[in-house]
């Protein structure tokens, strides 16, 4: 009878596991448009250079105490926004929750638009601390894409 009892202790363990592992990866894929918009407006309103009218002379000041995050990611997200319309393939995964944030900077970074598709299903079945060890070797790991911390911000 102990046994039984040990056995569907196991299998609820095993349930709630499968279900915080279901909403942990909902929630993962909700952050994704959250990032995403915020890097398109983030992108805009950068390249607009109306942060005067928003009282801040520097783009780091408004970044780090209006929006509270690093300067980096902000370029990031950015980026990530400007370049990611050339890829049409890896768009849609990360949209859609399959690829990390970072497969898609290595997609960009080192992939031409034309090697999209292959590269967006190689990162479907990359774990996401995968990207950037070995599936860029070679002649392969040129910059293609300015990066986004090639580029200061004032």
């Amino acid at each position: 009878m102990g046994m039984a009892l040990a056995g569907g202790a196991e299998l609820e363990q095993a349930a709630v596991a499968a279900r915080l592992d279901d909403e942990l990866r909902f929630l993962l894929t909700a952050h994704t448009p959250v990032q995403r918009a915020i890097g398109t407006m983030l992108g805009r309103l950068l390249e607009d250079s109306t942060l005067l009218d928003l009282g801040y002379a520097l783009r780091r000041d408004y970044i780090r105490e209006h929006l509270g995050i690093g300067i980096r990611e902000a370029q990031e997200l950015a980026w990530l926004e400007t370049h990611v319309v050339r890829y049409p393939e890896t768009d849609r995964l990360w949209r859609a929750g399959r690829i990390s944030r970072r497969h898609v900077r290595l997609i960009l970074r080192h992939a031409t638009p034309d090697e999209d598709f292959l590269w967006a299903r190689l990162a479907t079945i990359m774990s996401r601390s995968q990207p950037g060890t070995n599936a860029c070797r070679p002649a392969r790991c040129r910059r293609r894409n300015e990066g986004p911390g090639d580029r200061a911000v004032a």
